[in-house]
């Protein structure tokens, strides 16, 4: 394996099956050969093109760098009230550190009406809220952050609601595939951004394969194109298109959606689709919302689960599963084992 870090890819010459490269460090550029071409260029944070969002103090999370930054500030006093911008699973998580353990005031700013957007329904979603209110986080939600003021570095964050006093704000607002390469060498991107692979992850053109946050998948419960950006599927991806390089013949079917995060004392998970993203699909959908404990019911300690089953009228097909519970794997052993069946349509 030859690595070579500090050095930029230019582009790809489909006819020639060559890549131009850059040295970073004295400039000098050069020209790779290749017979087969993996493209995992993975994705970048969005940025809220706002004023003020190149203030010293605002940051998006994209890298060790970045994150090694935000925690000098913290760690060296200079941050009493952050705020998020963002209530997907990156923002609460960001917000849960900054409270739980350096206990800074922090708010989050939602421009929707929930948090977790389109990943669990409007009922857990207030419930993981009224949790992490409890401990001290604050939440805006249907608000839109319109400006970001400070002299030079940032004082506050302007929503079309009110003005939070800010000493650091981060962004958390989703990510954008990095698929530049891709798109100028006249490979198919999806309208996502993301590069169109097929099951055996090769692009439009069968010499290059894309894997990773740069690439789009298949929504095994919609059977539509789908985008999930998480490190787990890049991991198992790299390894589908390791074998088929080496000549083995291995398929990605696609993904499931499955998801879990911890909030202070409680978790959060779901596969599949929930009630409103299922509606918004075209599905005829209900939900079932149940409430049970995570032992048997003779058993000394137990504590409560909410869980959520979506499914199709009329056909019975399961299209998801979400629940809230304490930490521990109570609630994962329900929803593992659904998350495992639901490419096989379960009713």
């Amino acid at each position: 394996l030859n690595v070579m870090t500090n050095t930029r890819a230019l582009a790809i010459d489909r006819d020639r099956k060559t890549v131009s490269i850059q040295h970073l460090a004295d400039g000098k550029k050069e020209t790779l050969s290749y017979d087969k071409l993996v493209l995992a260029t993975g994705s970048k944070p969005r940025c809220l093109s706002i004023p003020g969002s190149q203030l010293q103090g605002v940051f998006t999370v994209s890298d060790l760098t970045t994150a090694i930054a935000i925690k000098k500030e913290v760690a060296e006093g200079k941050v009493e009230r952050a705020v998020i911008i963002g209530a997907g699973a990156i923002g609460l998580e960001i917000a849960e550190s900054l409270a739980d353990l350096w206990g800074i005031e922090t708010a989050i700013v939602e421009i929707t009406d929930q948090i977790l957007p389109g990943i669990i329904s409007v009922n857990l979603a207030r419930m993981a809220q009224h949790h992490m209110s409890e401990n001290g986080i604050v939440f805006h939600l249907n608000e839109a952050v319109q400006r970001i003021e400070g002299k030079n570095s940032v004082e506050q964050v302007v929503t079309d609601r009110r003005i939070l006093d800010a000493d650091l704000v981060i962004m958390t607002v989703g990510v954008t595939p990095c698929s530049d390469l891709a798109r100028e060498a006249g490979l198919a991107v999806a309208a996502s951004g993301a590069t169109v692979v097929n099951k055996m992850l090769q692009t439009s053109d069968p010499d290059i394969y894309a894997g990773g946050d740069c690439s789009e998948i298949t929504n095994l419960i919609t059977g539509k194109p789908g985008y999930w950006p998480l490190g787990s599927l890049a991991n198992r991806q790299g390894r589908v298109i390791g074998t088929n390089l080496a000549g083995g013949h291995t398929e990605f079917e696609g993904a499931v959606g499955s998801f879990v995060i911890k909030l202070f004392e409680v978790s959060v998970a779901s596969a599949g689709l929930s009630i409103d993203t299922a509606k918004k699909e075209g599905f005829d959908a209900l939900s079932a919302f149940v409430v049970q404990f995570d032992h048997a019911h003779f058993y000394p300690e137990k504590k409560l689960l909410y869980m959520e089953l979506v499914v199709e009228k009329g056909t019975g097909s399961v299209l998801g599963i979400q629940g809230l519970g304490p930490k521990g794997e109570g609630m994962m052993a329900r929803i593992a084992p659904v998350a495992s069946i639901l490419k096989y349509k379960p009713t």
